[in-house]
């Protein structure tokens, strides 16, 4: 293949231009211009336009799996789209497609533009799919076929699924086969959706129905076999009946595909090629899935960023999406050139999220500080966003391309060469909650750092830990521990106490199990 921007340039404009005498680009733009070019209000050829990095990906072979990653502002979506219009113009199959898939409506929007752009209205249709991933899967896996697993009949040969919001408390949810018999750890009975299941097997399980004020309650609380399967068995007739939650359409999907192959190649056939956008929001499940598909001969695009996770709250994993991408032997692409930012402002980000890789920014406006420090009093933190404000009109910086990136003393410190305060063993915990009591999110996140290092090295010393997530022990998945440590931080964080006092709920109200004995 040629490393030459020009050669690139030539073969992407021969399919989406019809460029067969291999015109200049400004040549193809003076042509194109006058009709109904894609190029038009853009003053100037996009696809010339486009970088190195970002012409190979266009141009390399469907047919093997890649990992593009993408740094913040490096246009992939436009490339996303570029890459989606290419490969719909040369496709010949009439009966299979690509599925274009990213989170949220907005981007399946923008990425629908670019191919309509690119590639004409005609090429959006049968046999692709560009849409949200939640979106596919209940077109094309749930709905057909969920009552295979559910056993659900459906109502005058319709099976569609209903999706029920966890927060609910329809009266039709109190129905004695939606609901346990008894009250569970004196917050009432628990309701079929009040809960879904941390693993594909079905044997762990969170409670999650919106109310802060229960469900830690519920989930620090044992589970015996005999409320194991009360649930279990609430669950299996909230299916039944044809109701699922949000959580429950990861694991139907999954049981479809699963005990059922032919339907997993059927799928696989059908969807030869699948293009992931946000691929670092995937949760556990979602991969799960996407790993069957892969098994029954399904090629993987997948374009992210791991630095860039935002549904971490959502079990987005994206441990598992690095090695569902080793273990597949996908090839590593990046985009390293960010349009967004100058170089200082990408230094500065690369340094807190700790990406070693080299990325280019924009040239520095000289005589322009880009990256400030604002320092303030405790009770002056009101006072940021509108002295930020004012500093930027005085200097002249646009307001709209600016922002405030952190707000607290330990990633301060860090951007700024400083060695973070090391905090002794034994004051981990009141560190902990003491950050925890100040009720500002960024502090929050700090003590339970703190506090999942002081409860790691106490428990599990032989296990491999998650620094990044809160040093959460590999045997447990993530959303638990971060819920285990919240729910401990809540029910702990009375400063009112003097120490003695402290130790002693401590000591009584921290997990038996453990076997915990904080010490003089």
């Amino acid at each position: 293949m040629p490393e030459d921007h020009d050669e690139f340039y030539y073969k992407i404009s021969l399919v989406l231009c019809d460029n067969i005498h291999r015109h200049s680009a400004e040549e193809c733009y003076s042509r194109q211009c006058k009709t109904n070019s894609f190029c038009k209000k853009y003053g100037k050829c996009r696809i010339f336009e486009k970088t190195l990095e970002q012409l190979k990906y266009v141009e390399r072979d469907l047919t093997k799996d890649s990992f593009l990653k993408a740094c913040p502002g490096s246009g992939k979506t436009e490339v996303v789209g570029l890459k989606s219009a290419y490969e719909f113009k040369k496709w010949q199959k009439k009966t299979t497609g690509i599925a274009v898939l990213t989170y949220t409506n907005k981007a399946t929007d923008v990425i629908t533009e670019r191919v309509i752009q690119f590639a004409g209205t005609s090429r959006i249709t049968h046999p692709h799919f560009i849409g949200t991933i939640d979106g596919w899967m209940h077109k094309f896996i749930l709905n057909p076929f969920a009552h295979l697993v559910t056993g659900y009949n459906g109502k005058d040969e319709d099976r569609s699924i209903q999706i029920i919001d966890k927060s609910s408390d329809a009266n039709f949810l109190k129905n004695p086969n939606f609901s346990t018999k008894y009250s569970f750890a004196q917050t009432g009975r628990v309701h079929a959706n009040k809960f879904y299941f941390l693993n594909i097997e079905c044997m762990e399980l969170i409670f999650s129905s919106g109310d802060f004020n229960i469900d830690p309650i519920r989930n620090v609380k044992s589970l015996d076999n005999e409320m194991k399967k009360e649930l279990f068995r609430i669950k299996r007739e909230f299916w039944r009946a044809g109701y699922l939650t949000h959580e429950d359409v990861d694991i139907i999907c999954y049981k479809i595909l699963h005990e059922h192959p032919e339907i997993c190649k059927l799928i696989s056939n059908r969807f030869n090629i699948i293009i992931i956008d946000e691929c670092q929001d995937l949760s556990s499940h979602k991969i799960d899935i996407f790993n069957l598909l892969k098994k029954q001969g399904s090629i993987f695009h997948l374009v992210g960023d791991i630095h860039q996770s935002i549904f971490s709250y959502n079990n987005a994993d994206f441990e598992k999406i690095v090695q569902f991408s080793n273990e597949g032997n996908f090839t590593k692409i990046s985009l390293t050139r960010n349009f967004r930012s100058v170089q200082s402002i990408v230094n500065m980000c690369s340094k807190l999220v700790e990406n070693n890789e080299k990325i280019v920014g924009y040239e520095n406006i000289p005589e322009k500080n880009h990256c400030l420090i604002f320092s303030y009093q405790k009770d002056a933190m009101h006072e940021i966003p509108k002295k930020f404000t004012e500093f930027l009109l005085e200097n002249g910086h646009d307001t709209e391309k600016s922002a405030i990136l952190i707000r607290n003393k330990f990633n301060k410190n860090s951007l700024v060469g400083r060695t973070n305060q090391k905090i002794t063993y034994t004051k981990q915990m009141p560190t902990a909650l003491y950050l925890w009591s100040l009720n500002n999110f960024e502090f929050k996140k700090e003590s339970m750092d703190y506090l999942g290092r002081f409860l790691s090295d106490l428990i599990f010393l032989k296990e491999k830990l998650n620094g990044r997530n809160y040093y959460c022990p590999t045997s447990i998945p993530s959303y638990q521990w971060r819920l285990f440590l919240a729910d401990q931080a809540e029910s702990l964080v009375d400063l009112t106490q003097n120490w003695n006092v402290w130790r002693k709920i401590f000591n009584d109200t921290f997990p038996k199990k453990f076997k915990l004995t904080m010490n003089g």
